[in-house]
Parts: structure tokens; sequence; C-alpha cells
């Protein structure tokens, strides 16, 4: 999907849809090798969940190409409002949105799993209904294949 004013795929007030593959393997790919979608090029949002609950983005490009390298962005890539316990992840790459990677306006979504990237502002902006303040991080090391994060957080969890 690409290229329109609004959002690229809109969800209002469903529970239980699934955007992407909710049933291979991770790293899974079509006959063709292709990642499950493409979501590109829409001045809303590439995905806008609307008071939707129990809905599952997984397996997709949000504002890049098929290969990950070239910006094709959305105004923002996810957009949660209105509703919780939506889970968004894992194997998505969200990158190269004209603000946000994934913007949650609401309290109980889950953001898991996902490569966040190259946006134009933060990667993940949680409204003020969310009530998270974002971490400070004060060191990230790299040791073989592990990645050792530090920092403080304060507020409610």
């Amino acid at each position: 999907m690409h290229a329109g004013t609004q959002s690229g795929v809109r969800v209002d007030g469903a529970s239980g849809t699934v955007i992407g593959d909710n049933v291979s393997p991770p790293g899974h790919a079509n006959q063709s090798g292709d990642r499950t979608n493409v979501i590109v090029g829409f001045a809303t949002a590439g995905v806008y969940l609307n008071a939707a609950v129990n809905t599952k983005v997984t397996g997709s490009r949000i504002g890049t190409n098929r290969t990950g390298t070239t910006g094709m962005g959305n105004g923002v890539g996810v957009f949660v409002t209105g509703a919780g316990s939506n889970t968004i992840g894992p194997e998505n790459e969200i990158a190269r949105n004209t603000t946000y990677g994934v913007d949650v306006g609401a309290a109980g979504n889950r953001i898991v799993a996902n490569s966040i990237h190259d946006d134009g502002s933060l990667g993940i902006h949680a409204g003020a209904a969310v009530g998270i303040a974002r971490p400070t991080i004060s060191t990230a090391s790299l040791s073989g294949a592990n990645t050792t994060v530090t920092g403080t957080f304060s507020g409610t969890a």
C-alpha cells in the first residue's frame, strides 16, 4: 500500500484484527521472499488503530521500502488511540516516517521486538494518557551478541 492523504490501514473499534502475518515463524517470507506488508506514503499514519483492541501489527515494513533502505515515510508509522491491549510487533521495521515511528495515546498497549529507527522525531512517543515518562539511558554496550543498556526511569510503570 502506498501514497494517500489519510491512513494506509485503519482499524476502528474492532477486536482481534491482525495486520501482517500471525501464523508463520519469525523471519518468515512469502514464496517470493517478500515481507508481509509494505505501508508507505500516507499523510496521517501508515497504520491507525482507533479504539481497536487486541489488534496485532506484525512482520511489516512501515515507512520504508521492501529492502528497508529508502525513506518513503508516513506522517506517523503506527498511531494508537482510544483503547489498549494491542501489540505492535514482533518483526516490524518502522522507519523514515515524518514524525514518530509509533505514537501511543492510550494505556495498555505493547510495543515489542521491532526495528524502529530514522524517524523525524521520537521512535516511540507516549502521549499524556499513557502516563509514562521517557527513560534516561546512561550507557549502552555491546559484548558479542549481547547488548546491555543501563539507565533510570521515574514515573509509573
